[in-house]
């Protein structure tokens, strides 16, 4: 029965287990083909009938019995255990297929979820590995009799016979799905009869719906009763939660060892730390370490029980990749925990803010201070598999005494520089204090020996001695990816001989599977079971996706390029791939690494990039047009708009590309299914990459979009970006080739919403020397400069910044926090942003996503300058007399300079890394930049100071509204010089 039992363990299984999964169940299929052990714990052989016994026992009341022409293996008495079991085959010699019949069905009381299924199709009596001699058929006809006068469900079910095997199992396999899901909904211990009796609205027992075993319950039904039998949370935050925990138990099934990096976690976590010790935690390993699992196991230790934990899996869930979506959960959660927290500053009658930077400050002022009794730890995931937010700006810089955070990520030396575990390992080095790194070793010989046998056990098998010494032995397998991909793989082995064949398998991994992508390479090889074209094109449309692919769409494309029962395929590769893969939003992607590394090296070589992105640049055009010519483009298919231009790009189809951005309707539908930004980014690609001659073709198009996106933008639910658009184009010009497409458009009759007529109109549409405009700003802007990365920063008397792109003009990002104007902003050595305003704060911010990483709090007035030190502290200097000094990561304050009577004017940082001030009081100040001493008073000025500078043989020179200059002794501080003779007062000086 191979065929049939290769199809349950690679069809059939996979679809129940995800079935079953919603009821809250876990599935495990035991294939006894190998595992059984040769010798049991007393040493004795193992005995099969026992064995068999054992296990219908267990699973009882289900039972399904497959039968074909053999009636199996007849052991002798002795082989048996028992003194009874031996007289009952002495009277009658039964093979232990009839005595597992018996037990289950025919000799004991009737099990109500016990099935039978005979092959209908016959193989030849030469093909003796299928067909029994006569004598023992002659027992096997016997036997079917008393199965078919059981009353039990049987069913004959069809297959074709090659002439070596045989094939065909799909109505057998749909027929085993529907009695087992089936019988699971009708066994009262995982759905009631009451959500049965809801559902059908009468007496269970008397609907045939439930008391007729041998009808499947129907789609629509059992629907209604998994809705009702395990509804989904009503609540998203407690579906996030379970889900995790789901995921946790699946890296926990096997977890061994670690002791020692969980001892180092755990006195991270219990142990209180000084201002200057880390908070923050590190778990940073290789691809296939065990981070995952690592943490799972930390989330359960028995902590204080005060602590407030929570725990994220990054692609774990849907929403769990996202930055946004993480902050959300943590915020909360947080809000959930019990823990009182001040309430966030807001005007009467405004809702709470929801944008990220509202989002991350929020969180940072909850886990920035935060010193209650209950300790908050926060175990954190895969940062690399964030889709965004890989600089870390999002997680607070500063921890207060009572908050832990451990998170992990893949640290891999040979990963590009721009990768995102590369990103997120050095913003992590970058932060201070420090973050107490736990590297992950490799597994220790008894680790793997202990993950081994517990994994086998699970799943009914056992390795004799040696097999599992030569499993230890291999050293492979001390990767934990490795290990576990490996046992997946042979568990799942099918076909003949197996307790021959999986030693050998062993005996050859550590040389046919070197690393964990040869590995993958094993299983991709397995999947191809279903057919090796389609796994083949499935694994190659997944790995050309730009962000993913979303299921239906890796089914579309295989039924495309293999025909319509590809799609089913389709599914069943996905099933069998599923727990190496990983959802962001509604795209699966690779979860590993080494995955997608295996797949292009596997499949790469047979298919060209450019031939991939074509078919599915035709598949996300089609999507996006529709089926209806008369409404071309008129779909709500946001990924067919978002995706064609690009996969058309890659497969170097320019000209098609910049058809369809001089094509109006298809803009005007992109803009309409909110995809403004998409299409410059589509024009800007398009510019970016394609020759000279198709540049030229679209270059009208990208100017208008260039000159007029920021109208664009101003698009809202009155007025969206789409209609706006027509607008703009009808009063373009005359000779613009976007009026002459609209006016196509509005000819044909497909606006159904008003718009105006500009007449007259421009004749020629010039270009227009403006590359962009920037607009955003609310009131004045007060100042500007480019970024290293060519970004714009500015600020304005709105009490923002605003990050913008010198190309496109679009606003990257708003940096709100500010309560009143900004004075000045400037960017640091590391690259973040720093503001200072009259609100009396100075504020960090990230130069990539515009997120507020610490506010700098202390000053008493505004802020009138500040100057970065050569080690990264920060000097700030206020009307409110004084300066500080603050910390390169934490932004706390360090030191206060205080001494002056009047507004500090400005400072600079010495020479020799003194700090020269000046103020309106009269007098210029020398402090020590460690410890915030003043060393020396300059004073001499009869009014205030406008400026200083230092010269180059180390003196002071120094201008005031006294109308005078001085010059000063830059160690003692002594006036060397007064420079008289201006009539009124200095405003500034220069070494010449």
């Amino acid at each position: 029965m191979h065929a049939e039992r290769d199809h349950l363990v690679t069809v059939v299984f996979p679809e129940l287990r995800e079935r079953l999964e919603r009821l809250g169940l876990e599935f495990f299929d035991v294939d006894l083909r190998w595992g059984v052990p040769a010798k049991d714990a007393d040493g004795e052989t193992a005995n099969s009938w026992e064995y068999c016994r054992q296990w219908i026992d267990r699973v009882e009341p289900f039972f399904l019995c497959m039968l074909g022409q053999r009636y199996g293996w007849v052991p002798d008495p002795g082989h048996l255990k028992s003194e009874e079991d031996r007289q009952r085959q002495k009277e009658e010699m039964r093979s232990i297929t009839d005595m597992e019949i018996r037990h289950a069905v025919l000799t004991s009381q009737l099990k109500r979820r016990s099935y039978f299924y005979l092959r209908a199709r016959e193989a030849p009596a030469t093909a003796t590995e299928y067909v029994d001699p006569p004598p023992l058929l002659k027992k096997l006809e016997r036997l079917k009799e008393e199965v078919r006068a059981s009353e039990r469900p049987v069913w004959d079910y069809p297959c074709e016979w090659t002439g070596t095997d045989f094939f065909g199992m799909e109505e057998f396999g749909r027929r085993v799905l529907d009695d087992l899901w089936s019988g699971v909904l009708r066994d009262e211990r995982y759905v009631s009869k009451d959500v049965w009796r809801q559902v059908l609205g009468t007496d269970p027992e008397n609907d045939p719906r439930y008391a007729n075993e041998t009808l499947p319950v129907p789609h629509e039904l059992w629907e209604k009763i998994v809705t009702l039998a395990k509804p989904p949370p009503k609540d998203p935050l407690d579906a996030e939660r379970e889900q995790m925990s789901v995921f946790a138990d699946s890296r926990l099934r096997w977890f061994q060892g670690r002791k020692e990096e969980l001892q180092k976690l755990t006195a991270f976590i219990r142990d209180p730390a000084d201002d200057d010790e880390p908070r923050l935690a590190v778990v940073a390993a290789m691809p296939g370490q065990g981070k995952s699992a690592l943490l799972a196991k930390l989330s359960t230790l028995n902590l204080e029980p005060s602590t407030f934990q929570i725990t994220h899996f990054v692609g774990a869930t849907e929403r769990s990749a996202s930055a946004y979506a993480l902050v959300g959960r943590l915020l909360a959660e947080l809000d959930r925990s019990g823990i009182e927290w001040l309430a966030d500053e807001q005007k009467e009658g405004e809702e709470p803010k929801q944008d990220f930077n509202s989002q991350c400050l929020r969180l940072a002022k909850c886990l920035g201070d935060y010193a209650g009794e209950r300790c908050i730890v926060l175990l954190l995931d895969a940062l690399n598999q964030l889709s965004d937010g890989h600089d870390l700006n999002w997680l607070p810089q500063r921890l207060g005494p009572s908050v832990r955070i451990v998170v992990s990520c893949i640290d891999d030396p040979e990963a590009p520089e721009e990768s995102p575990e590369k990103i997120v390992m050095r913003s992590l080095s970058a932060r201070e204090p420090t973050p107490l790194r736990v590297p992950l070793e490799p597994l220790t010989e008894e680790d793997v020996r202990m993950i081994v046998v517990e994994y086998l056990r699970e799943y009914c098998k056992e390795l004799d001695t040696p097999h599992v010494e030569t499993i230890c032995a291999t050293q492979q397998t001390r990767n934990p990816l490795y290990l576990l991909v490996m046992l997946g793989e042979l568990r799942t082995l099918g076909g003949n001989e197996m307790n021959e064949t999986v030693p050998k398998l062993l005996a050859s991994m550590a040389t046919a599977h070197p690393d964990t992508v040869a590995l993958f390479r094993w299983v991709l090889q397995r999947l191809e079971v279903f057919g090796a074209e389609a796994v083949q094109w499935w694994c190659l449309y997944l790995a050309h996706g730009r962000i993913g692919m979303a299921s239906q769409e890796l089914a579309d494309l295989l039924a495309r390029k293999l025909g319509s029962d590809a799609a089913a395929t389709s599914l069943l590769i996905e099933r069998g791939l599923r727990r190496y893969l990983l959802r962001r939003g509604g795209q699966l992607d690779f979860f590993h690494g080494q995955l997608l590394r295996a797949v292009m090296e596997q499949y790469g070589s047979q298919a060209e990039p450019s031939d991939m992105h074509r078919e599915m640049a035709d598949y996300f055009t089609t999507c996006a047009k529709g089926t209806d010519p008369q409404k071309e483009w008129e779909t709500n298919d946001i990924r067919g708009f978002s995706e064609c231009v690009f996969h058309l790009t890659k497969a170097g189809q320019y000209i098609q590309a910049a058809g369809f951005l001089r094509n109006f309707p298809f803009l005007l539908h992109k803009l309409r299914v909110g995809l403004l930004e998409g299409a410059l980014k589509d024009l800007g690609m398009v510019s970016h990459e394609a020759p000279r001659e198709v540049v030229k073709q679209i270059e009208p198009w990208s100017n208008f979009f260039r000159e007029r996106a920021h109208i664009l933008r101003r698009g809202n639910d009155e007025w969206p970006a789409h209609k706006i658009l027509l607008q703009l184009a009808v009063e373009h010009a005359d000779d613009s080739p976007l009026t002459l497409a609209a006016d196509k458009w509005l000819a044909e009759g497909r606006c159904g919403w008003l718009w105006l007529r500009r007449v007259p109109r421009l004749a020629n549409a010039g270009k227009d020397p403006c590359l962009a405009v920037l607009e955003g700003h609310s009131s004045t802007v007060l100042g500007a400069q480019q970024l290293s990365g060519g970004r714009i920063l500015s600020w304005s008397e709105d009490d923002t910044l605003r990050l913008w792109n010198w190309q496109s003009g679009q606003c990257h990002a708003v940096l709100e926090g500010h309560s009143v104007l900004v004075r000045g902003a400037q960017e640091l050595a590391d690259g973040r942003i720093l503001s200072w305003s009259e609100d009396e704060t100075l504020r960090l911010w990230s130069r990539q996503s515009g997120q507020c990483l610490a506010v700098l709090e202390g000053h008493s007035s505004w802020v009138k300058g500040t100057q970065e030190l050569a080690d990264g502290r920060i000097l700030s200097w206020s009307e409110d007399e004084t300066l500080r000094l603050w910390g390169r990561q934490s932004g706390q304050c360090l030191a206060v300079l205080e001494g002056h009577s009047a507004s500090v004017g400005g400072a600079q940082v010495l020479g020799d890394g003194r700090i020269l001030s000046w103020s309106d009081d009269e007098t210029l100040r020398v402090w020590d930049a460690q410890k915030g001493q003043c060393l020396a008073v300059l004073e001499g000025h009869s009014s205030l100071v406008w400026g200083a500078q230092e010269l180059a043989d180390g003196r002071i020179l120094s201008w005031s509204e006294d109308k005078t200059l001085r010059l000063w002794d830059g160690q003692s501080g002594q006036c060397l010089a007064v420079l008289q003779g201006h009539s009124s007062g200095v405003r500034g000086a220069r070494e010449l």
